[in-house]
């Protein structure tokens, strides 16, 4: 740890992906379908660091879809690292050139970050890492992240269903393992920020029920059933804590082959 800590907060991620496809529930299109675009919207849990085109994960799921149904698939990233779900909330009501993608893309991949646990939560901003607290401090700004997080998640899926309906499209979600999983096990603080995240990850998972979307459980496969499963030990995630690995980045890619090609039904009307 770098000694100098300043004032931040806690960075447990999220990540919802959403894939929108044109085809027939379950159908395969005919070897003359066009191809499709994806739209990728994300910090870099898509990918294996900060750069705004690596989006690897996103990559390995369009060349399951390009052998599963035979279309080809091009992504298009629109890459903000670093940032809070209120920010990428307020680019996909704002942003023309976001909107106009999602209206149009066959494929969306996105996720939902959570850089306002930096402000909420001990943060050591010069290593860009979780600074120590105690169990208490973690509880409480945790609460705070949750609340925040689940109501601007919920916000954006329904900013995408709005412009891409899943009755049309294929959508499917993702939730997040621990980040930063051994450091937090380092200061006693394991537990907690792991409530935080199964937390985080219930309030994706509601909003993607509220739209029939399902969510590919990477958090229970790189964290195991009992979530104690150490993800950079496994090979899971680099050994900044954070981001994917090759091994990682494929095992996500499966999960969300696995969740199949159906679209969602469409929500009754109350």
């Amino acid at each position: 740890m770098n000694a100098r800590h300043t004032p931040g907060r806690l960075l447990v991620g999220m990540t919802v992906v959403v894939l929108l496809g044109g085809c027939a529930s379950g159908a395969s299109p005919a070897a003359t379908s066009p191809g499709w675009i994806m739209v990728t919207i994300s910090d870099s849990a898509l990918g294996k660091g900060l750069r705004p085109n690596d989006v690897v994960a996103a990559v390995a799921y369009a060349k399951w879809i390009e052998q599963d149904l035979g279309v080809q698939v091009t992504v298009h990233p629109f890459f903000y690292g670093g940032s809070t779900s209120g920010f990428v909330l307020q680019k996909i009501r704002s942003d023309a050139s976001l909107r106009a993608a999602v209206q149009s893309a066959d494929v969306i991949v996105f996720s939902v970050p959570t850089g306002e646990g930096k402000d909420l939560c001990p943060w050591d901003a010069a290593g860009y890492r979780p600074a120590p607290g105690t169990p208490a401090e973690y509880r409480a700004c945790g609460k705070q992240l949750v609340a925040s997080y689940a109501a601007n998640a919920a916000a954006i899926v329904a900013e995408i269903v709005a412009l891409r309906s899943p009755a049309d499209a294929l959508i499917r979600a993702i939730d997040r393992w621990d980040v930063f999983y051994p450091t937090y096990q380092a200061m006693g603080l394991g537990t907690v920020t792991h409530d935080v995240s199964v937390a985080l990850n219930a309030g994706l998972t509601r909003a993607a029920a509220a739209h029939g979307i399902p969510v590919a459980q990477a958090h229970a496969t790189f964290m195991g059933p009992d979530g104690t499963t150490d993800p950079v030990a496994a090979g899971d995630v680099q050994r900044d804590e954070l981001h994917l690995t090759d091994q990682g980045i494929t095992t996500l890619a499966s999960l969300l082959r696995e969740l199949g090609y159906d679209k969602a039904s469409p929500t009754p009307a109350p």
